[in-house]
């Protein structure tokens, strides 16, 4: 409690105190021989600290003066009564004050609480009191002092009934004095009660009862002292000498006059307060009531629909329908209208419109208007309408702003490149972005409100089976869950997409979490192309390898495969030698060729590019790949189809290693169709390529076709589902089609067949008339020419060499290339320069072909040096003529290759 409170209470209880004992000073007696009777209207002050504070000030109040000062009074004369009516007084207080406090605690007392009805047992006790206890002490044990000494030594019963009488009159009266006085709203203030207004408004109805009662002793006592009753005073039989059956009458009187206020009291507040509670609820709501009678236009508001407004209730006079169609705006009347005519037609239980409504200070504010007919003339017609007017305006303007947000969210989300999915809890989809609905196929009105697991139809890729939903996962984790990277997602016209993904709760202000967002974009690209990456690590991989050993085992390979020439070359061509020869040297082709696969994934399997007729490539592989099989093979190509720019060799592979694919996916037979055309690859279409003019070649098979689980291996080194086959076919396709910036794809049906789209690099500029003629080159002619060989391998050194002398040309031999330079530097100084050196491009701790070229040239610029190796990742295989080489030699060859290279250099 606030202690200031407190303070003023305690100084409030003790000066009304006071002005009591001061007031009891002023009394009104009653002679009733030979006692007295006196009226102590001093006791009003303590009465009213006590019903306002309750017993605790009320009897400090007493305690002060209220009661106290009957001391003074009767204690000189009236003996022991002292003794039991200032207790009995004291006493009294603390009764009411008790059940002031009861009150207190109670919203709605009972109605036995009430203060009048309370009077009535104490008063039965403080009778009984007097009828026994407080009679027969007195007369027993007179008092030695005062009138009581000489007193007769029996109370007359006369009198005691005058004093219950007395004592229940004066304390009604008290009590109906206070509560009079506690009804007045200065005094309420005073005393800082709140103001009541149904205890206001009923607790006078109790007051006016009993007023009614006393009103009616008072005139009945007049009356009787006139007419009936002449021997008696009024005094007589207003109190002291009341007849008993006129005792009887007022008695009853005034108990029903007190039972029957009561009742009125509690129906009428009951009223009252069911007023102040539905007041309060409109007050709650803060909203403007109107009744509106139909038929006649009048209209009743209360004041706080005119304050919505900006005016008071005068100010509106004379109030009536027209009142509020000039305040509404006029765009709104005719929805206004529309909503009441449906209402009147039973088309909706109640009118509800939201309006616009002129403010006094010239703004357009925003009103709920709701309302419903509780009258009716007849079915149709209705009679009286009450309703209520709400100031939304602030609604509205929250509601704008909420649509600002989101209509930044919109474009927010509109604008982000990702794919953004937003669902509730329980996994309906309350937003989708642009990006999102593109991907799924699912627009944004079909999608708001479907199951996460409908639009978002994800699937593993390598299984193929449906992925888990990730809105569980995100709800059981509670967390931002990033998704697998192995996710398809298949949009609704069955387009796959491979994802990324990620999801996050979302949370409200107490941390809960009411939604899920789904961040995702299309990495298909990517996937791809890391796919590819990897592909070309592992081939990467098989290359070091690969290379690793090339040089070493060319050069090993380069003495078998020269001396087996050689000895062919020397050998009758009709013994039984030469033909083991030739089926050992068709042995050797096919170790070569194996070599040639591996080097193929090796860094240094660089092709070397030119110019090439793929029609004419295409057609004589064909042919000769197919020859004696039971596969057709039908060509269909562009009239001007462009040339490509390749390597030839790594090309003949690939058109060879695709036909015998085919063929072998073809045991029964078949049709094999080759289709070649000119095609512009645009910006972006197939990821792998480069914008440019390229030609496509699509060979299609009639076969057994492949399997799904099997098409994304098909590259892959060493994979085959073939018994008999190595699995470095496809691998070395894809190795020697990426190195040339081109592209291979399939697509494949399983009993059905086959497709593979091959796409070259088109060379630029050149017409289809310009394409290169292979001609043979006239290797009769006899040439007197001295050639340097410079290889850091004996055994190739010495293959070479024997191979060229069996041509007829003279041959000198060097380890390295210092040697090498001495030599040719020496030869060239005597004027008998050598006519072509054959280098090795490196030679291990010493110098190669790539350093020595440099100095030879400086000897002589129009010297000419043929490059030799096995496998090199040196840019300069590719090319050879940037760096002053004439040609190229790839080990290990044979007399058939070496010898149209050494003619053709010859010659220029």
């Amino acid at each position: 409690m606030n202690k200031n409170i407190t303070v003023y209470k305690i100084i409030i209880s003790i000066v009304f105190g006071l002005m009591g004992f001061g007031a009891n000073f002023v009394v009104i007696n009653y002679f009733f021989y030979p006692y007295t009777a006196t009226i102590l209207l001093g006791l009003l002050f303590p009465l009213l600290i006590t019903l306002v504070w309750g017993w605790k000030y009320g009897l400090l109040s007493a305690l002060f003066g209220g009661c106290q000062s009957m001391w003074w009074i009767w204690g000189p004369s009236n003996g022991y009564a002292i003794f039991f009516v200032v207790p009995t007084f004291t006493f009294w207080i603390i009764w009411h004050g008790y059940f002031a406090d009861l009150r207190k605690k109670q919203k709605h007392y009972k109605w036995w609480m009430n203060t009048y009805i309370i009077e009535i047992p104490f008063r039965i006790l403080s009778t009984l009191n007097l009828y026994t206890f407080s009679r027969w002490a007195i007369t027993m044990n007179p008092p030695s002092w005062g009138w009581a000494a000489q007193s007769s030594n029996v109370i007359p019963m006369n009198f005691s009934n005058f004093v219950v009488i007395k004592q229940a009159i004066v304390a009604y009266v008290l009590l109906l004095i206070t509560s009079v006085l506690l009804n007045i709203n200065l005094i309420r203030k005073f005393f800082k009660l709140k103001i009541s207004t149904a205890n206001f408004k009923t607790n006078y109805i109790i007051s006016f009862s009993l007023l009614i009662s006393v009103c009616f002793w008072i005139i009945d006592s007049i009356i009787g002292a006139l007419t009936f009753y002449a021997d008696r005073s009024f005094i007589d039989l207003l109190v002291t000498n009341i007849p008993p059956y006129t005792l009887y009458m007022r008695t009853a009187l005034t108990l029903a006059c007190l039972i029957g206020g009561i009742v009125a009291s509690r129906l009428l507040k009951q009223q009252y307060e069911n007023k102040e509670r539905f007041d309060f609820a409109i007050k709650g709501t803060n909203a403007g009531v109107w009744d509106w009678n139909i038929q006649t236009g009048e209209l009743i508001f209360n004041k706080r629909w005119a304050e919505i407004i900006g005016y008071s209730l005068n100010e509106l006079q004379p109030i009536s329908i027209q009142t509020w169609i000039n305040a509404v705006h006029p765009d709104d009347l005719q929805k206004s209208n529309q909503l009441l005519e449906d209402h009147y037609k039973g088309k909706s239980d109640f009118y509800t419109c939201e309006v616009r409504m002129k403010h006094k200070n010239g703004d357009w504010i925003w009103v709920l208007d709701c309302g419903k007919v509780i009258e009716w003339i007849k079915a149709n017609k209705p009679s009286r309408m009450i309703g209520t007017h709400i100031d939304i305006t602030s609604l509205k303007k929250a509601e704008q702003k909420v649509k600002e947000r989101e209509e930044d969210l919109r474009i927010t989300l509109n604008s982000i490149g990702d794919a953004v999915i937003a669902t509730n809890i329980d996994g309906k989809i309350t937003r989708i972005n642009p990006v999102a609905q593109s991907l799924t196929g699912w627009n944004l009105e079909q999608a708001l409100g479907k199951p996460i697991s409908d639009v978002f139809n994800i699937i593993n890729t390598q299984t193929h089976k449906p992925a888990e939903n990730p809105i569980q996962r995100v709800i059981r984790e509670g967390k931002i869950v990033g998704f697998a990277n192995d996710t398809i997602l298949v949009s609704k016209d069955g387009t796959k997409y491979q994802i990324a993904d990620s999801g996050a709760p979302i949370y409200n202000n107490i941390g809960k979490i009411t939604g899920i967002v789904l961040v995702f974009r299309d990495v298909t690209k990517e996937y791809k192309m890391r796919k590819k990456m990897q592909k070309m690590e592992r081939l990467e991989a098989i290359g070091t390898l690969a290379g690793g050993i090339a040089h070493d085992f060319n050069n090993i390979m380069m003495g078998l495969y020269g001396n087996i020439s050689l000895a062919k070359s020397i050998i009758n061509v009709n013994s039984k030698a030469h033909d083991c020869l030739t089926d050992a040297e068709k042995s050797m082709d096919r170790a070569k060729k194996l070599t040639n696969q591996l080097l193929t994934f090796a860094k240094g399997g660089n092709p070397v590019k030119e110019n090439i007729d793929i029609e004419t490539l295409i057609n004589d592989i064909a042919i000769f790949s197919l020859s004696g099989s039971n596969v057709k093979f039908v060509f269909t190509k562009d009239d001007d189809l462009r040339l490509v720019i390749a390597d030839k060799s790594q090309i003949e592979q690939v058109v060879s290693n695709m036909i015998i694919n085919a063929r072998q996916a073809m045991p029964d037979g078949g049709y094999l169709q080759i289709i070649a055309k000119n095609v512009n690859i645009s910006h972006k279409e197939i990821s792998e390529l480069l914008q440019g003019q390229y030609v496509k070649i699509t060979i299609k098979d009639e076969g057994i076709g492949i399997e799904k689980q099997h098409i994304d291996r098909i590259f892959d080194p060493y994979f085959t589902t073939k018994q008999t086959g190595n699995g470095l076919g496809l691998a070395t396709v894809y190795s020697i089609i990426s190195k040339h910036n081109g592209y291979i794809g399939v697509n494949s049906e399983l009993g059905k067949g086959t497709s593979f789209n091959i796409y070259l690099p088109a060379s630029e500029g050149m017409d289809i008339t310009e394409k290169v003629k292979d001609t043979t080159n006239n290797c009769n002619e006899i040439y007197d020419a001295k050639i340097l060989i410079m290889d850091n391998d004996k055994t190739v050194c010495k293959v070479t060499s024997a191979i060229l002398e069996n041509l007829g040309f003279s041959v000198e031999i060097t380890f390295n290339g210092k040697q090498a330079i001495e030599i040719y530097e020496q030869s060239y100084k005597e004027g008998n320069p050598f006519d072509i050196i054959i280098m090795d491009l490196t030679i291990p701790g010493g110098i190669g072909g790539k350093e020595a070229i440099k100095d030879i040239l400086k000897i002589n610029p129009e010297a000419k040096v043929l490059l030799s190796s096995g496998y090199s990742n040196d840019p300069i295989m590719t090319h050879y003529t940037e760096y002053g080489f004439k040609g190229i030699v790839i080990k290990p060859y044979h007399i058939k290759e070496l010898k149209p290279i050494i003619y053709r250099i010859l010659k220029m």
